[in-house]
């Protein structure tokens, strides 16, 4: 291989490596899991394989016997990204995180690609542009996520009481707590945490959605669960969805936590669902009266 040749391959990589690193400093910045070492690392494997798969086999062109297509390392390099796309995906509650980082691996993957072949103007401006997508529409997001997030708030206030049930928990387990509203505006998401951070802090996720309140995530202290802060907590929910006009009350339980539900007149439903039926209970309670 002439030597110039090599020096132009040489390029190539400090391009591809130059460029994966420019997107990567943005996931940097948010304290993304891939930075900017995974991406210039991504962007710069994937040129050499490209480089490879065109120049490394010229040598066998002569033998009738071999079909050279450069195309197919690349394609099995895209193939590849997706494992390591899949590994900064992952779910937090209700909530997918990872998945614009990983399509900024995705995407330097691609820029590794085009480098390899020398298509420097193509790749240096998808890199640009992604650069200014996920600096401008993180902007963007987050204004519109703020002006949803106090509609949501507002509308959800206006409808549900949630500053009564804040208030009532907060008595029942003797600390003060905030709470975030996230969802649509018609299927509100609240969450519930203590205001200072503690290392066996109670945790609450619901989410109400026609009529019905669905219980995502309780955690109680392991220090206020011999006291029967659960039960407690869970007659306060029965208490607010009447109150509320709420009809039921659901959730999906750990194979741990099935007898604490079933113990506080939840009825189980299939293997792992739980509902508490507050019609047919208030309808008891009336023939009962």
């Amino acid at each position: 291989m002439e030597i110039n040749l090599q020096w132009e391959l040489a390029f190539r990589l400090l391009f591809a490596l130059i460029i994966g690193g420019l997107v990567g400093s943005e996931r940097h910045l948010h304290h993304k899991p891939a930075g900017a070492r995974t991406h210039s690392l991504v962007c710069l494997a994937s040129a050499l394989f490209m480089i490879i798969s065109i120049y490394g086999f010229i040598g066998f062109d002569h033998s009738p016997a071999i079909r050279r297509d450069p195309a197919r390392l690349a394609a099995q390099v895209i193939s590849g990204m997706g494992f390591i796309g899949a590994g900064v995906i992952w779910k937090e509650g209700v909530n997918i995180k990872g998945l614009t980082t990983a399509t900024t691996l995705w995407l330097v993957c691609g820029l590794g690609l085009a480098s390899g072949c020398g298509m420097y103007i193509p790749a240096l401006l998808s890199a640009v542009l992604a650069y200014i997508a996920l600096n401008f529409f993180h902007t963007w997001e987050t204004a519109l996520m703020r002006k949803r997030h106090d509609r949501i708030k507002s509308s959800s206030a206006g409808e549900f009481n949630i500053k009564e049930l804040k208030q009532l928990i907060e008595n029942a387990i003797g600390d003060p707590l905030r709470y975030d509203v996230s969802g649509e505006s018609e299927n509100p998401v609240l969450s519930f945490r203590p205001i200072r951070s503690q290392n066996d802090p109670f945790l609450l996720t619901l989410g109400v959605k026609e009529e019905i309140l669905q219980i995502f995530f309780l955690r109680i202290p392991k220090t206020k669960r011999e006291r029967g802060l659960g039960g407690m907590v869970v007659d306060i929910l029965i208490n607010w969805c009447r109150k509320n006009n709420l009809c039921k009350i659901s959730l999906v339980s750990t194979s741990e936590t099935m007898g604490f539900w079933l113990r506080n007149g939840f009825k189980q439903i299939d293997d792992k669902t739980f509902v508490y039926d507050l019609e047919n209970t208030r309808s008891d309670a009336e023939n009962n009266g």
